[in-house]
């Protein structure tokens, strides 16, 4: 299962790599990113990493930095919100987005070996999480058509990070139940995330083909003003 696991999600990176080199679009070089960050996060939470990779030291020092490795996680994804549903024309909403930003890097280094902050801070990304769903609902209401793929997946890695934040909290153990819940959920939004950004750039041919048309019609408008001149 956790062959399987890495194995989508290395392709799923490679074919978004290889889009991104051709359109140079942000978003696809966010989500590269973020699909880096699942394997960063997954190779730890898993200990495949500290099986094959890390030395005993090295396991130990990035232990007291969970939360940074948790982060890979959550900077990249807010960047990938923000560039793909477009969110400065919320203000409001893409503030709060921004925030965390500007609080992410601030709490990695404040729970680095709990200085200040222990594993339970990582609950103060349930608003994070609640907000790009909202955010993402509110796009769909304004005209995004892609938003509705962006809801659909982020709606497995809520489930996900629920999942996650309740066993750390010690409230549930859902994994005795079904061990790979978050594999599952993270490569179904991975494949959603993939058909959302897809259908992203036919909405952008789209996009194109109308100026292209209204300006083919422009043309021939002024054509005849001039003809009739």
């Amino acid at each position: 299962y956790i062959f399987i696991f890495f194995t989508i999600i290395i392709t799923l990176l490679v074919y978004n790599v290889m889009i991104y080199a051709f359109t140079g679009d942000d978003a696809y070089l966010y989500y590269v990113i973020y699909l880096f960050g699942v394997i960063i996060f997954q190779a730890m939470y898993l200990g495949v990493a500290q099986l094959y990779f890390l030395s005993n030291a090295m396991t130990v020092e990035i232990t007291k930095a969970t939360f940074a490795y948790i982060s890979v996680l959550v900077i990249p994804i807010i960047l990938f919100t923000r560039e793909f549903l477009n969110t400065p024309q919320f203000p409001r909403l893409d503030s709060v987005l921004k925030l965390y930003l500007y609080v992410s890097p601030i709490i990695i280094i404040l729970s680095y070996d709990n200085i200040l902050f222990n594993l339970n801070i990582i609950a103060i990304f349930i608003p994070l999480g609640l907000t790009i769903v909202f955010t993402a609902a509110y796009a769909l209401y304004n005209g995004e058509k892609q938003a509705k793929f962006y809801i659909a997946g982020w709606t497995f890695i809520i489930v996900s990070l629920l999942v996650s934040i309740l066993k750390s909290l010690g409230l549930i153990e859902v994994t005795k139940y079904f061990y790979y819940v978050n594999e599952v959920a993270f490569v179904l939004e991975a494949f959603l995330f993939s058909i959302a950004l897809a259908h992203r750039i036919k909405l952008l041919a789209q996009e194109k083909n109308d100026i292209n048309q209204k300006l083919i019609n422009f043309q021939r408008g002024e054509q005849s003003r001039l003809r009739n001149l």
